[in-house]
């Protein structure tokens, strides 16, 4: 794939080089400089459950902080070191209303409030304290977080990447990436100089575009959906004491929703002139079956992130 999408690419720069230079200045000459410009983007897969909902990490300077997902999904935020830490005060609070449940620093996701059901709703109460920062990666805001998370023994959340905390297929029956060029890493939303708060949009300046998606997988019977979507995300603009003023939010845009094949069965979607996000949102693409996949074969989607000027 990497092998024609440089042929197609070439060949666009090829016209566009042929194009009087009077004409070069058109719109269509500077989206096609935007794309050269731009970033590879690209999703390889092989095996179910390793796409990352939320991305977590601790913030609240030194003694650190661990998180443990237990089954069922409930998740338990901490500080001090693994194995010798005490469960964290200032997340989902009884002064907040206790939006995940009855105990503060546990987040009850096994059977979740109405307040906490969805991965947006997840990050808005941990953006709440001031030790902690959360944000949704492969997934929609409006995801449900209802046992969604794979089990994870206590572990540091200290790293300047963030600790990924993954989706569990068997309960979703996806398997949901963001096309994008950045690594799974919480830098893309802070960083050391804005550990006050989140960056409130970050795919603010960029357009995602998809050349190609291929998906081969094996699934006990049922069909495959193959769904791309363009979304919008606001995090908090005001943050006090490190703590988030309002909510995050997102908007969405289904730009394909398409049945796949049959078990085993391989299937490419190609997009000659790009299947694009809109500006300054980002995509996500899923590969939706009706029942568990037992091994995702192979699944992988190119593209580019293309500056906006």
């Amino acid at each position: 794939m990497r092998k024609i999408l440089s042929t197609i690419l070439a060949a666009v720069a090829a016209l566009c080089l042929s194009v009087p230079a009077h004409a070069q200045t058109s719109d269509s000459y500077a989206a096609v400089q935007r794309l050269l410009d731009g970033e590879s983007a690209a999703i390889s897969e092989s095996a179910v459950s390793t796409y990352t909902p939320i991305i977590i990490k601790w913030v609240g300077g030194a003694g650190g902080g661990t998180v443990a997902v237990a089954a069922g999904g409930d998740m338990t935020l901490s500080t001090g070191p693994a194995g010798g830490s005490a469960v964290e005060t200032t997340v989902n609070t009884v002064a907040s209303g206790s939006p995940c449940g009855a105990t503060p620093g546990v987040l009850d996701l096994s059977t979740p409030l109405a307040t906490c059901d969805t991965l947006g709703e997840v990050v808005n109460v941990i953006n709440k304290s001031a030790n902690w920062r959360a944000v949704v990666r492969d997934g929609l805001f409006a995801d449900s977080s209802d046992n969604t998370l794979i089990t994870l023994v206590e572990i540091a959340a200290n790293g300047a990447d963030g600790l990924a905390l993954l989706g569990d297929h068997a309960i979703t029956f996806w398997t949901t990436k963001e096309l994008s060029s950045e690594p799974v890493s919480i830098r893309r939303y802070i960083d050391g100089t804005r550990v006050a708060g989140i960056v409130q949009n970050p795919s603010a300046g960029s357009r995602v575009v998809l050349f190609q998606n291929y998906s081969k997988q094996t699934f006990a019977g049922g069909a495959l959906s193959y769904q791309v979507f363009s979304c919008k995300d606001q995090y908090p603009v005001s943050w006090t004491g490190g703590v988030a003023q309002g909510v995050a939010t997102e908007t969405c845009t289904t730009l394909e929703n398409q049945v796949g094949p049959a078990t085993t069965v391989a299937q490419t979607w190609n997009y000659p002139w790009a299947l694009e996000s809109r500006k300054g949102e980002r995509m996500v693409v899923r590969m939706l079956n009706s029942t568990t996949a037992s091994t995702v074969i192979v699944w992988s989607a190119y593209g580019r992130v293309a500056p906006l000027k």
